[in-house]
């Protein structure tokens, strides 16, 4: 991995960092790195909407696109 310069590290790939990354996101570069597959996405919404067809998987994300947050997935 590169080395970079970010104003605020998050460890865990979760809603709860997603949620700390959307409130960080006006105030500097912001990098969240988990173990997780896939960006944080709602679970509820996700199992219940998207498992009957009524929503797709991206509806489910948990991080809007326009957010300046880089989200490394399945890093150990």
């Amino acid at each position: 991995m590169a080395d970079r310069r970010v104003d605020f590290l998050l460890i865990g790939g979760g809603v709860a960092a997603a949620s700390c990354a959307r409130e960080l996101a006006g105030h500097g570069k912001v990098l969240m790195v988990g173990r997780e597959k896939d960006p944080p996405y709602e679970r509820p919404p996700l199992s219940k909407s998207y498992l009957a067809g009524q929503s797709s998987r991206t509806d489910a994300q948990f991080l809007p696109s326009g957010l300046d947050v880089e989200v490394l997935t399945r890093v150990s």
